[in-house]
């Protein structure tokens, strides 16, 4: 499976448009950039906020499906939520009981485990 950007910004889309995240107040695409990265490490993906703009970034490396695809972009757009919502967070890469609770609620809706999101 290859991924680009354009099948990312997509995938969110896609994604933003449904419940939970449809309640979530989320930026529209063209607010956030996509990218591809390709680490050698475990990471899925990221997110990050950088000079005012989210940033997520799916690895190219670890995804072989669609359905594991979007439940990436899910976790991340937890994180971009998380620090949309709380910005004394320092770090939006919080897996405190805070962002358990997005991903149980997101797991609920698309019948996905919360620890696999």
């Amino acid at each position: 499976m290859h991924l680009s950007p354009v099948i990312l910004e997509r995938a969110y889309d896609f994604l933003r448009s449904t419940a939970p995240f449809s309640d979530w107040d989320l930026p529209e695409a063209d607010e956030v950039e996509f990218h591809i990265h390709r680490h050698r490490d475990n990471r899925f993906g990221d997110h990050a906020y950088r000079n005012g703009r989210h940033v997520i970034r799916l690895s190219d490396r670890r995804h072989n499906n669609y359905t594991v695809m979007l439940q990436t972009m899910a976790h991340e757009m937890g994180h971009l939520y998380q620090r949309q919502t709380d910005c004394k967070s320092r770090l939006s890469a919080d897996h405190g009981p805070k962002f358990m609770r997005l991903m149980r609620r997101v797991g609920r809706r698309w019948g996905w485990k919360p620890e696999i999101i």
